[in-house]
């Protein structure tokens, strides 16, 4: 996987954000399912070159956890814009746009909120000096 062409997988992938809105909830329903089929087939090649924490199983169950979790949608104009940021964030990771902590922030929202909180807080009593030689500064 070290050749491995990422403006040819693009290519492939048509990883240009559809600019036309649904007319109906079951045509943006297709649409949606479509990105989904791009991003799984992107999961081996995300996972390798961004070195993700994750495995490419636990991978597809997060990618398949957004999905589900932006499925309560209804209105076609909000699926249609979750669509064009879904094919914007998958051409960014493929085109190694994204560093791997923004991969992992999306694919783990809950983990980076309870990093972030914790690293804020735990370091709040402590003076520039103290973390700068802890090395969290």
């Amino acid at each position: 996987p070290n050749s491995f062409d990422f403006k040819k997988m693009a290519h492939v992938l048509g990883l240009k954000a559809p600019t036309t809105s649904s007319r109906s909830l079951q045509e943006a329903s297709k649409r949606a399912v479509t990105l989904y089929r791009h991003c799984l087939r992107a999961i081996p090649a995300a996972v390798y070159h961004h070195q993700l924490r994750f495995t490419e199983k636990e991978t597809k169950e997060r990618i398949r956890k957004v999905f589900e979790h932006n499925a309560k949608h209804t209105n076609p104009k909000i699926i249609d814009l979750l669509i064009i940021q879904g094919y914007q964030d998958l051409e960014e990771t493929m085109m190694l746009w994204n560093q791997r902590v923004q991969i992992e922030s999306l694919l783990a929202p809950e983990d980076a909120e309870v990093n972030l909180t914790s690293t804020v807080l735990g370091s709040k009593n402590k003076t520039f000096l103290e973390r700068f030689y802890e090395g969290t500064a």
